[in-house]
């Protein structure tokens, strides 16, 4: 039996003999529950002594003892969690015992399941606190990064919910403090998860926008990424059994399909549409190189707007090029390829039909330009479906000129509905032929003129398709897998044709149309986008709660304050008349129309894969919209800056 005095100073001896012993010590104890956790027991019997001998002498049944102030450790959790305002030194307790390679992922697990992790998770409860504990959690072990993000539950193009703010302003708060390594390590173990399709594109780049935490990993996890692939084209080039992959940065089974179908890519022949997600997120990234080879890789072809983004020089003509040992093709428009048949010489003979047309230039380009023989006979089959669609719209101009006459202010409409502005009574009507003037007796003669005008109305068909594809997107209806997707031949035509007719209708009888001239100074705008989403975006819930919250906040943090600089500025970006003011906003319907409607088209025009005139903040539309007014001020800074 030794006093307590004497029990302490022994184990003070083994601590110095040893700085990664723990001074602990029990005294006058029957039994202890982990008695491989302290140094010096005192027993308070000889039965307590059998006792606790026999425990020892066993292996631990557990983890070696973690030498750690777990009580303090408690501490600085707590104190992060439970506070808006950020302690630095409860963030630098937690830094500082990340690198204890005696901590395991399990030990901290139990520590954040302490403070309500897995009540979080199972009763998905959004508290301020657990918020915080999640993001914390998140970024201390990376292998529940994804759970995060999945509990999160990010809705990209939507405003930021209560709990996604609150993550946002934590991690702001303690983004400086957490090394860099450990962040990348979480983001890596999500790209598994993004090709099962467990994640979205658009959650891994919600991580990556400015002020999150692990806004730092991007350039690495690029870095990564194209390491990998020329490690793969390198290896590729070597024609035996010794290829070396043991220097890739990611696991080799993530890229295992790829390097075993190789062949079969560049060939054409094998496309991996399980890699569409990365494509889908170094598009998000704007990254294009790298999100033109993945949509390669998974579609055979790269979508024009990807493509000309990757191109070193967007600005010429080229329809294919290399990239990391992998020829990227550019996805080629119906329009363009015609347009490339009269480039190569091919004569468009007067009275040819448009099918004969197809035809025609399949065999003229079947032997030679193989990688367009898929979209020639797509055509072929939907040459029929054209003139199919046009009668059906035919009918409804027909129908919906009976209650409401003239026929040119319901096509007019319809236009209007369609985004489709060259939309008139002769294009959905192939058997209207006006009479020209003098021609009674006049023989027919295949002019240049003649041959101008039918690829002008072939051109003019494939249009017309492309309009009613994207209505089809705009309404969310299922479309045809089939490249050049035409009304007639969707599983739900009748509903399509419905919708249309109803929301013509609607066009026709709102108060705010009028079918009456307008002066020539009116600034009524004809929109792009079908009724239902303008009245859908330019609702109070929509308008000024997302779309006018997010301009201001742009304006506040361009620290634009100059009423004539804020109109100059979103004019030039939006491309807006010059005659739109941002202050008629809030009393004038057309200039809140014509705002909605600028919002679309850029979306559009910068390739959002679903435009719907709404801002959000932080979303991609304001980043990218921020970034061209950032260069439009460097380019013109306003007077005296």
């Amino acid at each position: 039996q030794y006093n307590l005095t004497t029990i302490h100073t022994l184990a003070i001896k083994k601590h110095n003999l040893d700085k990664t012993q723990p001074i602990s010590w029990a005294f006058n104890v029957e039994a202890v529950e982990k008695p491989h956790s302290f140094q010096i027991i005192q027993p308070a019997s000889p039965r307590a002594y059998e006792t606790l001998e026999r425990e020892i002498s066993k292996p631990p049944r557990s983890l070696p003892a973690v030498f750690i102030d777990e009580a303090a450790l408690k501490s600085a959790i707590r104190a992060l969690i439970n506070n808006s305002q950020v302690k630095a030194d409860a963030v630098q307790d937690i830094v500082k015992e990340l690198n204890n390679k005696q901590i395991t992922p399990q030990y901290w697990a139990a520590l954040f399941d302490g403070q309500g992790a897995t009540t979080a998770i199972t009763q998905r409860n959004y508290s301020p606190p657990l918020v915080r504990l999640m993001t914390l959690r998140a970024i201390v072990i990376p292998e529940t990064l994804p759970q995060f993000l999945k509990w999160l539950n990010i809705q990209s193009g939507k405003q930021p919910s209560e709990a996604e703010s609150i993550s946002l302003q934590f991690q702001g708060a303690i983004r400086q403090y957490f090394p860099k390594e450990k962040l990348t390590a979480g983001i890596k173990l999500l790209i598994p998860k993004l090709l099962k399709e467990e994640i979205s594109p658009e959650s891994i780049h919600w991580l990556f926008i400015k002020d999150r935490v692990w806004d730092v990993c991007r350039s690495q996890l690029i870095n990564d990424v194209h390491y990998d692939l020329e490690v793969i084209h390198q290896q590729s080039k070597v024609y035996t059994n010794t290829k070396n992959f043991d220097s890739l940065k990611f696991p080799l089974d993530i890229w295992q399909e790829l390097i075993s179908s190789w062949n079969g890519i560049i060939s054409g022949y094998y496309r991996l549409t399980n890699y569409q997600p990365l494509a889908q997120l170094f598009e998000l990234l704007e990254k294009y190189d790298l999100s033109a080879y993945f949509y390669q890789v998974s579609n055979g072809e790269v979508p024009k707007y990807v493509f000309l983004a990757a191109s070193p020089d967007p600005s010429n003509e080229p329809y294919s090029l290399k990239y990391l040992g992998l020829t990227l093709q550019r996805q080629i428009t119906l329009s363009e390829q015609i347009m490339k048949f009269t480039k190569l010489g091919l004569t468009i003979a007067a009275g040819v039909g448009f099918l004969g047309l197809v035809f025609f230039a399949g065999y003229f380009v079947g032997g030679g330009f193989s990688p367009w023989r898929e979209h020639i006979k797509i055509l072929e089959s939907e040459t029929e479906n054209i003139a199919e669609t046009k009668k059906h719209i035919k009918e409804i101009v027909d129908n919906l000129t009976k209650q409401y006459p003239p026929q040119e202010a319901v096509i007019k409409n319809l236009a209007t509905v369609l985004a489709f502005n060259e939309l008139n009574y002769k294009l959905i009507n192939p058997q209207y032929d006006p009479p020209t003037p003098n021609n009674n007796n006049r023989p027919q003669t295949n002019t240049s003129q003649d041959k101008s005008e039918q690829l002008k109305s072939v051109i003019h068909d494939i249009n017309l398709s492309q309009a009613i594809s994207d209505y089809h997107q705009n309404l969310k209806i299922p479309t045809n897998p089939q490249k050049f997707n035409l009304w007639s031949n969707q599983p739900d035509m009748k509903s399509t044709y419905e919708r249309l007719q109803d929301d013509v209708l609607a066009a026709l009888n709102s108060p705010s149309k009028t079918n009456a001239p307008k002066p020539e100074n009116s600034q009524k705008t004809t929109s792009s986008l079908p009724k239902n989403i303008i009245n859908t975006d330019v609702a109070d819930a929509n308008f000024n709660s997302r779309t006018m919250r997010a301009l201001n906040n742009l304006i506040a943090e361009l620290q634009i304050s100059d009423e004539e600089q804020k109109n100059q500025v979103l004019q030039k970006a939006l491309k807006l008349n010059e005659n739109w003011n941002f202050s008629d906003i809030k009393s004038s319907a057309n200039a809140k129309d014509q705002l909605v409607e600028a919002i679309y088209q850029y979306q559009k025009s910068i390739g959002i894969s679903k435009p719907d005139g709404i801002i959000d903040n932080g979303g991609e539309t304001y980043e990218r919209l921020k970034r061209k007014i950032q260069e439009q001020l460097r380019k013109n800074p306003p007077n005296g800056q």
